[in-house]
């Protein structure tokens, strides 16, 4: 029988251990539960979160990359653009320059023409003089100057 106070003993320890120490325990276990609940909820918020953040950027990721290639497609047909104007402009200009390397041509051309007659008619002049001088008698000269003369004064 002794053995049997003693089961019941240890049954009534146990049970009053249990009834008095396991509240506090089961508490605690509930506490820290109700902790890592709450802690899964927000993680699991927090990784809706980084979810819908991700995707943010990449929407915005794919936005830059479109705008991106739009700039350069505008550059690119821009600097086309330049390029043409460039390529207009410089063949404006070489006409320009053609164009007035001709005229300082032909008005180098006209000048040296202009003194090329004047050599001629000052050696003209100076070879009749000389003719005149060795061939004419003093009165044909006389006769051929009347008639220069009287030339020139119905030409003025």
């Amino acid at each position: 029988m002794a053995e049997l106070w003693l089961l019941v003993g240890v049954v009534v320890i146990l049970g009053l251990g249990a009834w008095k120490g396991l509240r506090p325990v089961l508490a605690r276990l509930d506490a820290r539960a109700d902790e890592i609940r709450e802690a899964l909820k927000r993680a699991d918020d927090l990784r809706l979160e980084a979810e819908a953040r991700l995707a943010d950027i990449g929407f915005k990721s794919q936005e830059a990359e479109a705008q991106a290639e739009e700039i350069i497609r505008h550059a690119e047909a821009e600097a086309k653009r330049l390029a043409e104007v460039a390529k207009e402009k410089l063949a404006e200009d070489l006409a320009r320059r053609k164009q007035l390397a001709e005229a300082r041509l032909a008005q180098e051309e006209a000048e040296l023409a202009d003194e090329l007659r004047a050599r001629i008619a000052d050696l003209a002049v100076s070879v009749s003089a000389e003719l005149l001088d060795k061939n004419l008698t003093e009165s044909d000269q006389r006769g051929l100057a009347d008639k220069a003369l009287e030339e020139m004064a119905d030409k003025l």
